[in-house]
C-alpha cells in the first residue's frame, strides 16, 4: 500500500504541474490576442489559491475590472519598446549606455529641428484633446448598445472625424482671426499720411540682378530685405555665403559679406562701396549647428521653446560698418486659439573665435534676445522693418471681421475684404513703405510700416476697400483708414497692371509686366492725393518668376481715384518728389486746376477747359538721357532739376 500511495502522490503532483503549466499557456495566449480575459484569469488564479471553492471570488476580494481596447494597446506597447529596452540594456549594458548618450546628444543639440514641431502641437493640442474626449465618450456611450445603436455611434464618429480633420484647423483660425481682430490696438486716421524715400526697383528684381550680376559660382545671396542704415539710407540688404548646391561648403563656409545697395537710387549698384566684409558662423543656408534658425531656438529659454518660432532673417548696420544678423521672432498667443504675434527679436553678433565659440553656438546656441518693449526703446531697431510678414498679414486678415463676426462666412460674405495677390509680382503683400502721418493721427510715428490695399473679397470687384498700416518695429497699434466708408473712390492695386497695359498699347507686354504696384501720396496742387507707383520690369525667364526692372526702369504713376495713367520721364526717375510737377501738368485739367508751369495768364488760344484731357505723354516713348539729376530733399519744394548734372 505504501508504494501505491507514493505513485498515486506522484501522479497528483504531476497532474498539478500540467494544470498550472496549461494555465499559463492559456494566459499568454490571452494576452497576445489581446483577448478581455484578465477577470477569468484572475479566477483560475484566486480558484488555484483556494482550491476547494465553488470558483467564486473571495470574500472581501474586489473583481477584476473589464480591460478595454485602449489598454490592451498601451499594455502592448510598453512591453514592446520599453520591456524591450530594459532587455537590451541587461545584455548589452555598454551599447545602450552609449545609445542613451547618442540620444541625450541628439535631444540637446538638435533641439532647434524639432522644435517647429512641438510649437504646432502645442497650437493644436487642445483640438487633438477635444477629439479624443469626444470619441472616448461616444465609444463608452454606445460600447454595449444594439446593433442599431453601435452603427450610429459609428456613423457619428466618422463624421465627426471628417469634421476635424477637414474643418477643424479652419474652425480655430476663423476664431482666432476674431479674437485677434478684438484684441488689437486699432487706430482710424483722420486722412492719407505721406509716403516717402520710395523704392525704385521691386524686391525680385533686385534679387534677380544680385544672384546674376554680383555672385561667384559657388555663392548665393539672401532674400533683400528693405531696411534703415544708421545713417538714415534706406537700402535693401543681402547678405553673401555658400550656394545650397554645394553642401560641403554649407558645412565649412561662413557669411562673409553683406551687399546693402540704395533703395531709393534707379540703378542698384553691387559694386566696392556697397559691399562690407563681415564673419557670420551662422547664416540661412547654412547646415547643422552653423544654421541661423537652430541657433537662434537654442537660445530660447523654457517658455520660449514652447510659444516662439523663428521667421525672417534680416542684416542691420548699427553705425560705421557694426552689421548684425537680426532674426524676427513670432510668438503664438493663447491657447484655446492661438495666434501669431510680434515676439521680439534675436540679434545675433559676428563670429566668436576658438574652440569656445564653437561649443557655445552647438550647445547653447547663438543671440541675444531683445522683447518688443526693447525693440522700441532702442534707437537702431525703432522705425525699423523687423515685423514678420506672416504677422502682418495674419492682422490685415483679421479685419476680415471689420464689418462683423459674420462677414468672412462662407455663403455670406456680407463686408468681407482680401488681400489683393498677384502671381507676376513675385512680392506678396505687404509692401513695406515710409510714412509720416502729419494732419492724420498724433499718435503714429514717421518709419517703415507694411502697408496693405485691402479689395473686397470678389477677386472681380477691384476696389479699394481698406487701408492697413502695420508698424515696422512691432507697435501694437495698427492704423487703417476706411475708404468704402468714406466713399472715396479709389480702385486697390490687382487693377493697376491692367490700366497701364491699356496706356500703351504698343509696348511688348509678352516680355514685360508691370508690378509691385505700391502707394505714392503726396500734396498735390494743394490737396493729398493717391497714386500706385508701378515698376515696369523684363520677364527674365519663361515663367516670370525672375524679372529686371533694367538699368534705368520705366515708372508709372496711377491715380488711384481718375485712374489715369502718367509715365515718369526718365530724367525724373531719380527724384520722387519732381514727380509731382509732371502729375500736375499731365493730370492739372482732370483735377480742375491750372498746370504746374503754366502761365499766370495764358492766351485764349492755349487756354484748355476743365473738362479737356490734356494730349498725354503716353504715347511717347520715354528718352533716354545720358545724365541723371540729382534730386531735392524728401520734404523740400518740387523744383525742376537742372539740365546738366553729373551722373551719380
Amino acid at each position: 500500500m505504501s508504494e501505491f500511495d507514493d505513485i498515486r502522490k506522484r501522479i497528483g503532483r504531476l497532474d498539478e504541474r500540467l494544470k498550472a503549466d496549461a494555465e499559463r499557456q492559456a494566459e499568454k495566449e490571452a494576452v497576445r490576442s489581446g483577448e478581455r480575459s484578465g477577470q477569468a484569469a484572475s479566477a483560475r488564479k484566486a480558484e488555484g489559491r483556494n482550491r476547494g471553492t465553488d470558483g467564486a471570488s473571495p470574500k472581501g476580494a474586489p473583481d477584476e475590472p473589464d480591460r478595454g481596447p485602449v489598454y490592451w494597446f498601451f499594455y502592448h506597447l510598453r512591453r514592446r519598446t520599453i520591456g524591450a529596452f530594459g532587455r537590451f540594456m541587461r545584455r548589452r549594458p555598454g551599447w545602450a549606455f552609449l545609445l542613451i548618450l547618442v540620444l541625450l546628444y541628439a535631444l540637446v543639440t538638435g533641439r532647434g529641428w524639432y522644435q517647429e514641431g512641438v510649437v504646432f502641437v502645442r497650437r493644436y493640442a487642445l483640438l487633438g484633446l477635444a477629439g479624443i474626449v469626444v470619441l472616448g465618450l461616444l465609444w463608452r456611450w454606445f460600447r454595449h448598445a444594439k446593433p442599431l445603436g453601435k452603427l450610429g455611434a459609428v456613423l457619428t464618429t466618422a463624421v465627426l472625424t471628417a469634421v476635424v480633420l477637414f474643418w477643424g484647423v479652419s474652425m480655430v483660425n476663423y476664431m482666432a482671426l476674431y479674437v485677434h481682430y478684438n484684441s488689437v490696438s486699432k487706430v482710424a486716421l483722420a486722412d492719407l499720411p505721406i509716403s516717402g524715400h520710395e523704392r525704385i526697383q521691386p524686391l525680385n528684381a533686385i534679387a534677380t540682378l544680385a544672384a546674376q550680376e554680383a555672385m561667384d559660382e559657388t555663392e548665393s545671396a539672401t532674400l533683400p530685405h528693405y531696411i534703415r542704415r544708421a545713417d538714415g539710407r534706406f537700402d535693401f540688404s543681402m547678405a553673401v555665403g555658400p550656394s545650397p548646391a554645394y553642401p560641403l561648403q554649407r558645412l565649412t563656409r561662413n557669411v562673409d559679406e553683406v551687399i546693402s545697395v540704395p533703395a531709393t537710387a534707379p540703378a542698384p549698384d553691387f559694386s566696392a562701396p556697397n559691399r562690407h566684409e563681415v564673419v557670420f558662423d551662422v547664416g540661412e543656408k547654412l547646415l547643422f549647428s552653423k544654421n541661423v534658425y537652430t541657433a537662434a531656438v537654442k537660445r530660447f529659454g523654457w517658455r520660449q521653446f514652447f510659444t516662439h518660432s523663428p521667421d525672417e532673417v534680416r542684416y542691420l548696420d548699427r553705425g560705421e560698418g557694426d552689421w548684425v544678423q537680426v532674426v524676427s521672432l513670432i510668438r503664438w498667443r493663447g491657447v484655446v486659439f492661438p495666434r501669431p504675434a510680434f515676439g521680439g527679436v534675436m540679434v545675433l553678433e559676428p563670429r566668436e573665435g576658438g574652440a569656445e565659440g564653437v561649443l557655445k553656438r552647438i550647445f547653447l546656441g547663438k543671440g541675444t534676445w531683445y522683447s518688443p518693449e526693447a525693440v522700441r526703446n532702442t534707437d537702431w531697431l525703432r522705425g525699423q522693418n523687423l515685423v514678420p510678414e506672416r504677422v502682418s498679414r495674419f492682422t490685415a486678415e483679421s479685419f476680415r471681421f471689420h464689418r462683423g463676426f459674420l462677414a468672412p462666412l462662407p455663403g455670406y460674405r456680407e463686408g468681407d475684404i482680401r488681400i489683393p495677390d498677384l502671381p507676376e509680382d513675385q512680392n506678396a503683400m505687404p509692401f513695406v513703405t515710409w510714412f509720416r502721418f502729419d494732419g492724420a493721427s498724433e499718435r503714429a510715428q514717421p518709419g517703415l510700416y507694411h502697408y496693405f490695399g485691402m479689395e473686397p473679397y470678389e477677386a472681380t470687384k477691384q476696389g479699394l476697400n481698406l487701408s492697413l498700416f502695420v508698424p515696422g518695429d512691432g507697435e501694437e497699434t495698427v492704423y487703417f483708414l476706411d475708404h468704402h466708408l468714406a466713399e472715396s473712390g479709389y480702385f486697390g492695386s490687382s487693377a493697376v497692371p491692367v490700366k497701364v497695359r491699356e496706356s500703351r498699347k504698343n509696348f511688348d507686354w509678352n516680355n514685360n509686366s508691370a508690378v509691385e504696384s505700391r502707394p505714392y501720396i503726396r500734396e498735390v496742387a494743394g490737396e493729398r492725393r493717391f497714386f500706385w507707383l508701378t515698376t515696369v520690369v523684363t520677364k527674365d525667364d519663361r515663367e516670370g518668376e525672375r524679372f529686371i526692372g533694367g538699368s534705368i526702369p520705366d515708372l508709372t504713376l496711377t491715380d488711384a481715384r481718375h485712374r489715369q495713367v502718367v509715365w515718369i520721364d526718365r530724367s525724373k526717375v531719380a527724384d520722387p518728389e519732381t514727380w509731382k510737377a509732371q502729375l500736375q501738368e499731365e493730370l492739372g485739367a482732370i483735377w480742375g486746376i491750372a498746370p504746374a508751369n503754366a502761365p499766370a495768364t495764358p492766351p485764349a488760344s492755349n487756354a484748355v477747359s476743365a473738362g479737356q484731357v490734356p494730349s498725354s505723354r503716353a504715347d511717347e516713348g520715354p528718352g533716354i538721357v545720358d545724365s541723371l539729376p540729382i534730386g531735392a530733399p524728401l520734404d523740400s519744394a518740387a523744383a525742376v532739376p537742372p539740365k546738366s548734372q553729373p551722373q551719380p
